[in-house]
């Protein structure tokens, strides 16, 4: 009831079909990652700090012997593109991204591409389901909830989020009209920062926002 419209870029929900390598192996992985965080007493990863932005400079910038392998471990995780990366943006990329997540958000991730739904987190125990949910396992989110127009972009290279879970996701929405816009050639992360997204994605949510008729009849 708060939004008229939305434009989601690579909504991920559904992991089922993930194709992302690394991704695949933490799920592989997971009951020993755990331990291995416990161990270390690490509560949030891949955090932004000075240290890391320093560290992505160094090794990821355009004069750096490593960047190639920066490239690489990147694209083989979000997808490689059909369009040349500029190389220059990447140090600039990793002063931000990643942002730092929790563990139990990690951890929920693995969960999504193990059991392929869309649900709550799983604390892995009965009883604490049960306090959380009032079930013995955790729900899964309700999309029939969501009512507003939504555009959703995907990228065909994209390893993340396939298209044959956008797909999915699509058959979910029962309740909001949706159009599904794929990006020929496009991986994960160039929804935001090819050179061609302002062309063909960022010039279109604004014209669909542009579009959407408020409650009280006007437009944005």
């Amino acid at each position: 009831e708060k939004f008229a419209s939305a434009s989601l870029l690579a909504p991920v929900a559904f992991l089922a079909n993930i194709r992302s390598p690394p991704f695949k192996i933490m799920t592989a992985k997971l009951e020993e990652i755990e331990v291995l965080l416990n161990h270390l007493g690490l509560y949030e990863l891949f955090p932004s700090t000075a240290l890391n932005q320093l560290g992505g400079h160094l090794l990821c910038s355009q004069d750096a012997p490593t960047q190639n392998l920066c490239l690489l471990f990147t694209f083989l995780t979000v997808g490689f593109s059909d369009y040349q990366m500029d190389r220059s943006l990447f140090p600039r990329i990793l002063e931000t991204t990643p942002a730092g997540i929790s563990r139990n958000q990690f951890k929920h991730f693995g969960q999504l591409i193990r059991t392929g739904k869309f649900q709550k987190y799983d604390y892995q125990s009965k009883d604490e389901n049960l306090r959380q949910y009032k079930r013995q396992t955790p729900p899964e989110y309700n999309l029939r909830n969501v009512r507003v127009p939504l555009h959703l972009f995907v990228g065909s290279r994209d390893l993340l989020l396939t298209k044959e879970d956008a797909i999915r996701l699509t058959k979910e929405l029962k309740n909001a009209k949706y159009a599904l816009h794929e990006l020929r050639g496009f991986n994960h992360i160039d929804l935001l920062y090819s050179s061609l997204a302002p062309r063909l994605i960022y010039k279109q949510i604004i014209n669909n926002a542009r579009n959407v008729t408020l409650k009280n009849g006007s437009r944005l």
